[in-house]
C-alpha cells in the first residue's frame, strides 16, 4: 500500500503505484551499483538509506529510506524528501570553497594557530605580508619561535577569553614582524575546532599608520573622535539639495581632497559620471536607503575611484526627509582584481587557442563534466551540439584508435593513476586532427578520487612536421647512401665516424664495422691529431666549408682529396656531413702543365737574352770608337769627364 504523500512525491496515482516495484522507481545504474539491502535479517530494527527516485515526469528526488521488516506483512518504507538538504550540502560545499578562496585573498592578515603551543596551521597572503615572512617559513613554526607577541601576556590573556568566551575582538596589541619590526594591529580571535584539535583564527588589522594619524588629530578633533576612529571607510552628511555638510577626514585617502576641501561643495563635484548620482537619488527617493550601491567617484585628479555606497534619508522634527546620511567604501582594489581575474580568464582563452589547447574536467562525485570553449573548437562543434561526457569524446575518436582510447579509458579507473596518449579525432565536418589528450586524478583527504582533469590539444600541425621530418631523413638517407662520391657523417665532440656511404667503403678500403671504430683522424697520413682537430672545427663554426687534405687509404696509398663540410643534426645529435672528391690526379696533371710552363718560359728567357746581349754589346763598340774620335777634340777641363765616361763604357761591355 501507499499512502497519498507517496503519490504527490512521485507524481503517480495510488493505483499507478500498487501495480510498480519499489526498485522500478530507481534509477537502474545507481541500483546496479547500490544493490537494496535486504532486511529480511533485520527484525525489529530499522534500515537507513538514502536514494535518488524518478517521478512520474521523469525529474529526479533525493529520499531517505526508513525500512522496517513487518513481520507476514512485508516492508513498512518511510520516504522523506532531502532534496533540499542535498542541496544545502552542494551550497555548504561551494561556500566551503569561496570561504577557503576568500581566506588566501582577505586583504586582513589571518591566521590560523594551535592553541596550546602557536603552531602556524595555516596563514593567508596578507599574513605574509605583515609579518615579512613567506608561508613556507611560518607554517609549522611557533609564535613563540617568532617572537611574534611582544607582550607574551596578551597571548595569555587571548587564550583565557577564549576558552571562556569563544571569541575576543577589538583589542589592540604590539606585534613583532621579521627584522624586528614593530607593528600595532587591531587583533580579533575566535576559538576553533580543526581536525580534532582546539586552534585560534585570528584577525589582525595593521593600524600602525592610522593610529599615528589619530594621535596626531586627537586634540584639534576630540568631537569626531567616537565616531572616526578605526574607521577606514568615509562617513559623510549631504544636504537634500547635494551640499557636503560633512565627511570624514578618511576621504583625503580615498579621492585626494581632504575634508575641509569637500565640505560646503557639491556632492555632484565627486561624480564620475552624473548620470550615476540622478539614478541613485531616484533609487534613494523610491526605497528610502541605499545598500552597497556601487558607482564611480573621480578623485582629485580625475582618476576613476569605484565606491561601495550605502545612504539613508534622514527625517526631521516633522517627520519629512532632512539631509542624507551615508558612508562608503573604495573598492577600487577589489575591481581591478576582478578586471584581473576576467582579463587572466581572457587570456587563458586566448592562449588556449593560440597552442590549441583545452581543459576538461569531470567531477566524479556529482557527475559534472566540463569543457573549455577551445575543446569544442577542436572537437568542430558547438556547446549546443553536445553534451560533455565520456561517451561523447569517445565518439569523436578514430575507429582505429577506438579500442586502444577505451582500453586506456578503463586502466585509467582501474589503476587511479594519470597518463596521457595521442589519438586521431574525426570531426564534424569529416576531417581529420591529431590530439594529445593527458589527465590526472584528485583525491580527497582519504584517497577517494574526486575529479579527474586533463588537456585535450590538437598537435595537427606537429605532426605534420614529424612526417615531414621523416620524409626528408629518407631521402636524405637515399641520396647518402647511393651518392658516387665518398661521404660520411662524424660526431662534432668524439671526431668518431658515426657513418659513411658504399662509395667511401669502395674508395678508402675500409669496412664498415672499420669504419664504426674509427676518428677521423685514422685516415690522415699526418700523426697530428690536434691540426686535424682544429680543421674540423672550423666545419663546426659555419655553415658549409670547403678545404683540401691528404688521406690514407686501408692499403697504405696517399690521395689528395677536396671536402665539402656541413653540420647536421642526426638523430637529435650534432654532427658533420663530408663529401670528398678524390683530387690525385687532377694535381698530377697540374703539377706536369705547370712544371711545362715554367720550362717554355726559362727558353723563351734564354733566347730574348742572347739577342740583346749581342745588340747591347755592338751599341757599346760603337760608342767607344766614337768616343775614341772626339778624345783629341776635348779641352783640359772636360777630359776628366770623357775618362769617367770611357771607364763606364768599356766596364759595361767587359761584364757583357
Amino acid at each position: 500500500d501507499v499512502n497519498t504523500s507517496a503519490s504527490t512525491l512521485l507524481g503517480y496515482s495510488h493505483k499507478e503505484l500498487l501495480d510498480k516495484k519499489i526498485t522500478d522507481l530507481f534509477d537502474k545504474e545507481e541500483l546496479e551499483k547500490r544493490p537494496m539491502q535486504s532486511v529480511a535479517s533485520t527484525k525489529n530494527k530499522t534500515l537507513l538509506s538514502e536514494r535518488r527516485l524518478r517521478r512520474k515526469d521523469g525529474t529526479e528526488v533525493d529520499v531517505e529510506f526508513n525500512i522496517r521488516l513487518l513481520e507476514g506483512r512485508g516492508h513498512l518504507s518511510i520516504a522523506r524528501d532531502i532534496t533540499e538538504r542535498k542541496r544545502a550540502e552542494v551550497l555548504l560545499r561551494e561556500s566551503e570553497d569561496r570561504f577557503s578562496k576568500a581566506f588566501r585573498s582577505a586583504p586582513i592578515a589571518i591566521s590560523v594557530t594551535q592553541i596550546t603551543n602557536g603552531e602556524f596551521f595555516e596563514v593567508n597572503e596578507a599574513m605574509e605580508k605583515f609579518l615579512g615572512y613567506n608561508r613556507s617559513e611560518l607554517i609549522g613554526s611557533t609564535t613563540f619561535e617568532m617572537a611574534m607577541w611582544i607582550d607574551i601576556e596578551n597571548r595569555a590573556y587571548v587564550v583565557s577569553e577564549l576558552t571562556k568566551k569563544g571569541s575576543v575582538h577589538g583589542l589592540n596589541y604590539q606585534f613583532r614582524a621579521k627584522e624586528g619590526r614593530i607593528v600595532l594591529a587591531n587583533y580579533s580571535a575566535d576559538l576553533i575546532d580543526l581536525n580534532g584539535k582546539k586552534c585560534i583564527l585570528s584577525v589582525l588589522e595593521d593600524i600602525t599608520e592610522r593610529k599615528k594619524t589619530e594621535e596626531a588629530l586627537r586634540e584639534s578633533e576630540k568631537k569626531y573622535r567616537n565616531i572616526f576612529e578605526n574607521v577606514q571607510d568615509v562617513f559623510f552628511q549631504t544636504s537634500l539639495e547635494g551640499i557636503i555638510l560633512e565627511a570624514s577626514p578618511s576621504v583625503k585617502y580615498h579621492i585626494g581632497l581632504s575634508r575641509e576641501e569637500v565640505i560646503g561643495t557639491p556632492a555632484a563635484n565627486l561624480y564620475y559620471n552624473l548620470a550615476d548620482r540622478e539614478k541613485g537619488l531616484d533609487l534613494l527617493r523610491e526605497r528610502g536607503k541605499l545598500i552597497d550601491h556601487e558607482l564611480i567617484f573621480k578623485s582629485s585628479t580625475g582618476e576613476p575611484v569605484y565606491i561601495s555606497l550605502s545612504a539613508q534619508l534622514i527625517p526631521g522634527a516633522n517627520g519629512s526627509p532632512s539631509h542624507i546620511d551615508g558612508v562608503f567604501r573604495n573598492i577600487t582594489e577589489r575591481k581591478k582584481s576582478e578586471e584581473k581575474i576576467i582579463q587572466s580568464e581572457a587570456r587563458l582563452k586566448e592562449a588556449q587557442a593560440i597552442a590549441h589547447i583545452g581543459n576538461w574536467e569531470i567531477d566524479l562525485v556529482d557527475n559534472i563534466h566540463t569543457w573549455s570553449d577551445e575543446s569544442y573548437k577542436i572537437l568542430g562543434v558547438t556547446k549546443d551540439e553536445v553534451q560533455p561526457s565520456i561517451e561523447a569524446l569517445l565518439s569523436f575518436i578514430h575507429s582505429n584508435d577506438l579500442g586502444k582510447a577505451q582500453a586506456e579509458i578503463k586502466d585509467t579507473f582501474d589503476t587511479l593513476s594519470g597518463s596521457s596518449s595521442d589519438f586521431r579525432l574525426i570531426r564534424k565536418d569529416g576531417s581529420m586532427r591529431y590530439a594529445h589528450i593527458e589527465w590526472r586524478f584528485e583525491f580527497d583527504k582519504d584517497k577517494h578520487p574526486i575529479r579527474l582533469y586533463g588537456i585535450l590539444q590538437d598537435i595537427t600541425e606537429r605532426k605534420k612536421a614529424e612526417q615531414s621530418i621523416k620524409q626528408s631523413e629518407a631521402n636524405y638517407r637515399q641520396l647518402f647512401k647511393l651518392s658516387p662520391a665518398p661521404m660520411w657523417v662524424f660526431d662534432d665532440e668524439t671526431y668518431r665516424f658515426t657513418d659513411v656511404n658504399q662509395a667511401c667503403l669502395n674508395n678508402y678500403g675500409y669496412s664498415e664495422e672499420e669504419f664504426a671504430g674509427m676518428t677521423i683522424v685514422n685516415i690522415s697520413p699526418q700523426d697530428n691529431e690536434t691540426d686535424i682537430k682544429n680543421a674540423a672545427s672550423k666545419n663546426q663554426a659555419t655553415t658549409f666549408f670547403m678545404d683540401e687534405h691528404r688521406h690514407i687509404k686501408k692499403s697504405g696509398e696517399i690521395i689528395d682529396v677536396e671536402t665539402s663540410s656541413i653540420p647536421v643534426i642526426l638523430n637529435g645529435k650534432k654532427q658533420i656531413l663530408v663529401i670528398a672528391i678524390d683530387v690525385t690526379e687532377k694535381n698530377l696533371y697540374e703539377q706536369k702543365l705547370t712544371r711545362a710552363a715554367i720550362k717554355a718560359q726559362e727558353d723563351e728567357r734564354y733566347e730574348i737574352g742572347g739577342e740583346l746581349h749581342d745588340n747591347v754589346c755592338q751599341i757599346l763598340a760603337t760608342s767607344l770608337l766614337t768616343l775614341g774620335m772626339i778624345k783629341k777634340h776635348l779641352t783640359e777641363e772636360s777630359r776628366k769627364f770623357f775618362e769617367q765616361t770611357h771607364e763606364y763604357i768599356t766596364l759595361a761591355s767587359t761584364e757583357i
